[in-house]
């Protein structure tokens, strides 16, 4: 899997959702009991990704990334997952919606300058 690329034309999201807010999906009721595990700073989501993905997913998405719930990522990244929030380091979640293609969110938490990046294969384009 090669990381896409970003560019100045890539879209800052601002990440107001938050998972201690509550909303009426019933998935939510779980993230509203533990909170946020890992702060996102500034969250980048590329134009192939904001093109394609409904926004109602990437929130959920993202969500779930902030409150340690990873997707469908090998028990070895979620192992990763689990130091890197205790050390500092790359933290990445993997995400499949039906009818959609397949996403990824990684969150760089190894500086001061925190980045949250979301962005989909080359061939899902």
């Amino acid at each position: 899997m090669e990381k896409e690329t970003l560019t100045e034309a890539d879209r800052a999201f601002s990440h107001e959702i938050g998972c201690l807010e509550e909303r009426d999906i019933p998935a939510y009721e779980f993230l509203i009991e533990d909170g946020p595990v890992l702060r996102l700073g500034d969250v980048q989501i590329a134009d192939r990704v904001w093109n394609r993905i409904p926004r109602n997913y990437l929130t959920f998405a993202i969500d779930m990334h902030e409150c340690g719930y990873w997707g469908r990522v090998p028990e070895i990244d979620h192992m990763h997952n689990e130091k890197a929030l205790a050390r500092g380091g790359s933290v990445v979640s993997r995400w499949t919606f039906k009818g959609q293609p397949e996403f990824w969110i990684t969150t760089d938490t190894s500086n001061d300058r925190i980045r949250t990046s979301v962005f989909v294969a080359h061939d899902a384009a």
